[in-house]
């Protein structure tokens, strides 16, 4: 009995510390894994490449349980974002260029709440390339009415396509950006003052990086020699003749050799002579050879000769006239003729001297031919001659003093030509009078031509 009362002591004492074992092994299991702690990259690490095997200590874990860690990053501190889980110590990630990251891990042994790293933060290489600058100007020297385009549609960059690329533009290079960003390459610009000006442009590219490049343009008052240049406010009327009436007492004609008339607002002149041209002309006393100036007139050729010669088929202006006597003239002219040519003459005496300051009558495209008007210009600025056909400049000459006063219309032999208008203006910056002339002397001739 004694010995029974022995055994079943040592059976509940082996069963008390059975279950004594098993309550401390239940409580071994709940320990939580040591917190993980971030290796690489390190704290604040610049220019980490783009791929990248995040590191980390492994948690210790006392149970020897099996540690599951979960990856976090983001751009900012906040809003994780999971980028997976891992049983090892190491996870890859592929980044951004030039961006800064957080991250940290988590470890979980499956049993007891997860525990965390500390947060850390490094920058990615910057591996794009800045763009590349470029822009053009429609044209390098302007004047006060100019309107520059300057287009930046030639920069290019390595990683961002032309299109988004942004642009912005200072036009006088002040510091003071005059457009915004804008992924329009194409601006244009009109100056208010005259001046050398620096335009300063930069581009921008989708990764932030910014390149500038600068050019140079020059304003200038005006450019004689482009025809549109010169602002409507410098031209002052000395003559202005469109041919309503014949109040300027233009000579009227109708017999074997020429014909004049003025109707519908066209002066109607035509040459019958087989071997002369004729000139119709009117004295512009007040104005003056020292001036600046422009003389202009509209003329159309209505019929030409069948003729081989050049100025049978001829119509134009001439200016600085002076009759010499009866069928010697000195004066220059300029004309056109009916298949597309032009000639510039000074006839500098009455003996057959003369000289061409255009090839003999140079073919052009910038000419109409029969039944159109041509605009003939004729500009004086600063010395030198400017001579415009429809508006598009054909030669330059240095200027030579006039043989006279009278300016007027010349007609090749057996040509009819109708003039829309006649206008003489004085070029000035300072503001003048009306300097229409007064004087009433005309007068008409044939002349010889000098083939």
């Amino acid at each position: 009995m004694k010995n029974l009362l022995s055994i079943n002591r040592l059976i509940t004492y082996l069963l008390i510390m059975f279950i004594g074992y098993s309550c401390d092994k239940e409580e071994e299991k709940q320990e939580q894994p040591s917190n993980p702690i971030l290796i690489y990259p390190s704290e604040l690490a610049i220019d980490v490449n783009l791929e990248v095997n995040l590191q980390w200590e492994s948690s210790f874990d006392q149970n020897g349980d099996n540690i599951e860690y979960s990856v976090y990053y983001n751009t900012e501190p906040h809003n994780w974002i999971m980028a997976g889980k891992t049983a090892s110590t190491s996870f890859h990630l592929s980044l951004e260029s030039n961006t800064t990251y957080y991250w940290y891990v988590s470890a979980s042994d499956g049993y007891t709440p997860s525990v965390d790293s500390k947060n850390r933060v490094f920058k990615t290489l910057n591996t794009n390339t800045p763009p590349i600058a470029s822009f053009s100007i429609s044209q390098e020297i302007g004047w006060l009415e100019t309107q520059f385009v300057f287009d930046a549609s030639e920069c290019t960059d390595d990683q961002s396509p032309t299109t988004d690329l942004e642009v912005r533009w200072d036009f006088e290079d002040d510091g003071n950006w005059d457009t915004n960003w804008s992924t329009d390459k194409t601006v244009t610009h009109v100056y208010s003052e005259v001046g050398n000006y620096t335009i300063k442009m930069e581009v921008r590219d989708t990764e932030d990086e910014i390149v500038d490049i600068e050019k140079q343009v020059k304003v200038n008052l005006f450019d004689p020699a482009v025809y549109s240049s010169i602002p409507s406010s410098y031209f002052h009327n000395v003559f202005i003749e469109d041919f309503n009436d014949n109040s300027n007492n233009w000579s009227i004609a109708d017999d074997d050799v020429k014909r004049a008339i003025i109707q519908n607002g066209y002066y109607e002149i035509a040459c019958l002579s087989e071997d002369k041209s004729h000139l119709f002309w009117r004295e512009i006393s007040n104005l003056s050879e020292d001036w600046d100036f422009q003389i202009e007139a509209k003329i159309k050729i209505t019929e030409a000769s069948q003729s081989n010669s050049n100025w049978s088929k001829s119509c134009g202006v001439f200016w600085g006239h002076h009759k010499v006597s009866s069928g010697k003239h000195n004066y220059f002219h300029f004309r056109t003729t009916s298949d597309k040519k032009y000639v510039l003459q000074n006839e500098i005496d009455s003996n057959d001297v003369y000289e061409y300051w255009s090839d003999y009558f140079t073919s052009s495209d910038n000419v109409y031919g029969i039944n159109a008007f041509n605009t003939l210009t004729i500009r004086k600025f600063d010395g030198q001659y400017y001579f415009f056909i429809n508006e598009e400049k054909v030669l330059e000459h240095q200027f030579e003093n006039f043989h006279g006063e009278n300016i007027g219309l010349v007609t090749g032999y057996n040509t009819t030509c109708q003039i829309d208008y006649l206008k003489v203006h004085k070029i000035s910056n300072t503001k003048s009078a009306n300097l229409q002339t007064s004087s009433n002397k005309t007068g008409e001739c044939g002349i010889q031509i000098n083939e």
